[in-house]
């Protein structure tokens, strides 16, 4: 009977022992787990915050970008404006340019008649004409 008792008595701490070993590595494995996901979460933390950098100074370039083509926009508004008064303004002096000619045709011709008057006054008989040369 004591040889069951103590056997009993083993049995008994084999099981406490068993129980005990079986916590202990639940334990080791649930704090094992346990850090591990705390260092998946930190590194999902650190990806984050790149992740985040990275967005920002995206997004300030991109505000530089946006900028940048706006005020190359203007720019170019300013040179088609500029470019369409350089047009009007050339325009105009084709304008000027024809008058003037017109102008002076008109005055030539009036000097010229009234030279061939004077002329043939002043010269009996004599015929006297005015001639506009054109540079070619």
């Amino acid at each position: 009977m004591e040889t069951e008792t103590r056997k009993a008595e083993l049995e008994m701490k084999l099981s406490t022992n068993l129980v005990r070993r079986k916590e202990e590595l639940e334990a080791v494995k649930l704090s094992a787990e346990t850090e591990m996901l705390q260092a998946e979460a930190e590194l999902k933390r650190q990806e984050l915050m790149d992740a985040n950098l990275l967005v920002d100074q995206l997004t300030e370039k991109l505000k530089n970008v946006t900028e940048n083509i706006n005020q190359r926009n203007k720019e170019l508004e300013d040179i088609k404006v500029e470019k369409d008064n350089l047009k009007k303004i050339k325009e105009l002096i084709s304008v000027l340019d024809m008058r003037k000619d017109e102008s002076i045709e008109r005055t030539f011709k009036g000097v010229a008649k009234h030279f061939r008057e004077v002329f043939s006054e002043l010269v009996q008989g004599g015929h006297g004409f005015l001639v506009m040369m054109k540079k070619k």
